[in-house]
């Protein structure tokens, strides 16, 4: 019941601050510098598309990408229900932490999809020395650590190392034009 509360409460949490900036005044002064050149809010964008290919508009999003986001939801929640349902009282809360923040992650995206048709992506991160740029929201930090906590939660060596990989994989390739390409 304590894994449902907070995963419940850190949906909460995101589809609060997506609602806050998705109703905000364009008139108001709304830009906050985190961290210089690399990390603002700014800029609010309603993101049809997914983690690899944005979209600004639901023209620009085909088919098969709806297909993919939803089927990636349902594969990702059912598998990190069934770890969390094995997840035995005995073992430690950090094995249960990324399930938790994969759950709420892809919880809280899906609901603002739902409910909006989009995704309210408001936090920029970028590299000073590139022209491109990266916005996303707490659902997407949530899924983020989930993916890098995931393989600390296996108990083989080899299990770890590739679900490292696979989780680096899944983050790198949409930052990619981040860091590699200015």
């Amino acid at each position: 019941m304590r894994i449902i509360s907070i995963i419940t409460g850190l949906v909460f949490i995101d589809l609060t601050t997506k609602n806050i900036f998705r109703f905000l005044d364009p008139k108001t002064d709304s830009s906050w510098i985190l961290l210089n050149g690399y990390l603002w809010i700014e800029e609010v964008v309603f993101n049809y598309g997914n983690i690899f290919q944005s979209s600004s508009s639901p023209n620009g999003v085909s088919f098969g990408t709806v297909v993919a986001i939803y089927a990636g939801f349902f594969f990702g929640v059912f598998c990190s229900a069934i770890a969390l349902l094995a997840h035995d009282e005995s073992d430690s809360a950090a094995s249960a932490a990324p399930f938790v923040c994969l759950i709420s992650g892809a919880l809280g995206n899906a609901s603002d999809r739902i409910v909006h048709g989009n995704v309210c992506d408001w936090i920029t991160l970028t590299n000073p020395y590139s022209a491109y740029y990266f916005v996303l929201n707490l659902a997407d930090i949530f899924i983020w650590a989930g993916l890098l906590a995931l393989p600390f939660s296996c108990e083989t060596r080899g299990a770890r190392l590739a679900i490292l990989g696979l989780s680096l994989l899944i983050i790198l390739v949409p930052m990619r034009t981040l860091f590699w390409f200015s």
